[in-house]
């Protein structure tokens, strides 16, 4: 004897129908979270079909940029792929320390591949310093570079303070601890220990040009009160090689290093900016959290945000009126 089963409620039907279609854009939207993933790795590596050239630009304030760093030494990891490098500088400098962090990673990646830094307007002071660790040098003939030196500034603001009512008063451990600053009077020891910091870093700045340069004893006595020049001028004191741009570096590059004018360049993107993987896992996130909110408890998915510091220490920048 056959038995029939009674008919499930509509009710329950259209919920299982719905449970199951809920189930289906559960699932693309996982496949869709795993393929954005996917590609932005994908995205995120340096494909390279063939010898490239790399370009790293340097413009505005030069700081301690650890991600510029980074990516610097990543050029070490492809030396087969990447030829060579272009540094293209178009900078009043920065910090000092910047400056010579930037200065020794491009003096280590000139160990495995021919570096030609190329001047734009301007590149002086801690750019200059950055320039001077390429294997090649070129200016244009009105660029701004030299300023060699170092710059510390400062301010008293004890007569405003005064005219307000309000008298600063700093206790420290030492006459010249905290010093100098903006809320006391400075004292002459003070005026001596920073002259003679200043001074102890212009050295080190003199004598890296020096090294570097192989220059004249006129032309470095001649750039040590800091003068800025133009590149007309640098290349006729052998403050860089020649006088070019861009297409000039290749031609030394293929004259020098047998690298084809043809090989195509490569932009170095060490900016903390979202990619278009980023956006699309983003995406893809936001996308499955709208559909499984109020069952997983998951709320809204915000993108990483970009923190910014502030610099200070000395200072090599030429600052245009």
């Amino acid at each position: 004897m056959t038995t029939t089963r009674p008919p499930l409620p509509q009710a329950l039907m259209d919920k299982m129908r719905g449970i199951e279609k809920t189930t289906r854009w559960r699932a693309l939207a996982v496949m869709a979270v795993l393929v954005a993933i996917a590609l932005h790795g994908f995205l995120r590596q340096d494909i390279v079909l063939g010898p490239v050239i790399a370009r790293l630009t340097v413009e505005g304030f030069i700081e301690n940029d650890q991600q510029r760093l980074q990516s610097l030494y990543a050029l070490q990891e492809e030396p087969g792929n990447v030829q060579a490098l272009i540094v293209y500088i178009n900078s009043p400098g920065g910090t000092i320390v910047g400056g010579e962090a930037l200065y020794k990673a491009i003096r280590t990646i000139d160990k495995s591949m021919p570096v030609v830094a190329v001047m734009g307007e301007v590149a002086t002071s801690a750019a200059y310093m950055t320039a001077l660790a390429a294997r090649h040098v070129l200016a244009h003939e009105g660029t701004i570079t030299g300023s060699i030196g170092t710059i510390l500034q400062t301010f008293n603001v004890i007569p405003l303070l005064k005219n307000l009512g309000i008298l600063p008063e700093t206790f420290k451990s030492g006459p010249l601890k905290a010093s100098p600053s903006p809320f006391e009077t400075t004292t002459e020891p003070v005026r001596v220990a920073t002259r003679q910091m200043i001074a102890e870093s212009q050295t080190l700045f003199l004598q890296l040009v020096q090294a570097r340069r192989s220059l004249e004893t006129g032309v470095i006595e001649t750039m040590r009160d800091g003068r800025v020049i133009l590149g007309k001028e640098a290349a006729r004191n052998q403050l860089v090689d020649a006088l070019g741009g861009e297409k000039e570096a290749r031609q030394w590059l293929a004259d020098n290093h047998n690298i084809s004018q043809h090989t195509p360049i490569i932009d170095i993107d060490y900016k903390d900016e979202p990619a278009l993987g980023s956006l699309l896992v983003t995406a893809a996130l936001q996308f499955l959290t709208q559909l499984t909110q109020g069952h997983t408890g998951v709320s809204n998915v915000h993108p990483p945000t970009m923190l910014s510091s502030q610099q200070q220490g000395l200072l090599s920048l030429w600052l245009a009126p």
